[in-house]
């Protein structure tokens, strides 16, 4: 079974969108998965979870909460520029290059389309992805064992 850490930036807490099935997941799956909400605007209880993201937060982040090192694959999705401070800073960290995976939504290079409407109209994310998004799939492997992080 996976075991899934999902990093999910919001500018405050009434902009969380799933909140209540994201715990209701965590509800269900408390060794599974782990859910780390780091928002802009409202102040948490631990100050890493505050504020923008950026490679400071990601380099205390990694150093503190999680080991990039441990992780099987990682799914990177927001903001392009986000997208690339993420995956330098996993990295940076110890993941490989080819262990992360982004799914660009819109970008800042005319005529690149959105890939995650793309792949998953072709059936081409990876397994471990379409199950935590319950996307079917006839290809999905139901026996992966790694553990996996989604930004």
């Amino acid at each position: 079974r996976a075991r899934v850490s999902l990093v999910y930036a919001n500018r405050a807490v009434n902009g969380i969108m799933f909140q209540t099935e994201l715990d209701e997941l965590k509800s269900q799956h408390l060794s599974r998965l782990q859910v780390v909400h780091i928002l802009k605007q409202d102040a948490q209880d631990i100050p890493l979870f505050t504020g923008r993201i950026d490679v400071a937060k990601l380099d205390a982040l990694f150093g503190a909460w999680l080991d990039p090192r441990t992780f099987d694959r990682a799914f990177i999705c927001g903001p392009e520029g986000l997208m690339h401070t993420v995956s330098d800073a996993l990295q940076k960290h110890g993941m490989a290059k080819a262990d992360i995976h982004v799914e660009l939504f819109a970008s800042a290079q005319p005529g690149r389309l959105p890939r995650l409407a793309q792949r998953r109209a072709q059936g081409k994310m990876h397994p471990a992805a379409q199950r935590f998004l319950q996307i079917p799939s006839p290809s999905a492997c139901k026996s992966a064992k790694e553990p996996l992080i989604l930004f």
